[in-house]
């Protein structure tokens, strides 16, 4: 798991953060503090559920969809969500 940093045409190499600070995409309003998963679409929403993959963190917040954030990446064997 990780977040795209660039946007590569046809045959190029992606360039994918796997860990650190990050821009991305909400797909949902987010609240700074969230632990984030990807929606159908791999945009960034608060994480729901036991079995949710989360990707991320929220550093600011979103009140709307499809504004870009700041995130903080969580590394894939951290990224079990699960609810207290």
């Amino acid at each position: 798991y990780g977040i795209l940093q660039n946007k590569p045409e046809n045959g190029q190499a992606a360039d994918v953060g796997i860990m650190g600070v990050s821009k991305a995409v909400a797909g949902a309003v987010v609240t700074a503090g969230n632990f984030l998963m990807s929606d159908t679409s791999g945009r960034l929403i608060p994480a729901t559920g036991t079995t949710a993959r989360v990707v991320a963190q929220a550093i600011e917040g979103a009140a709307a969809t499809s504004t870009v954030i700041t995130v903080a990446i969580v590394p894939a064997a951290l990224g079990r969500y699960s609810p207290t």
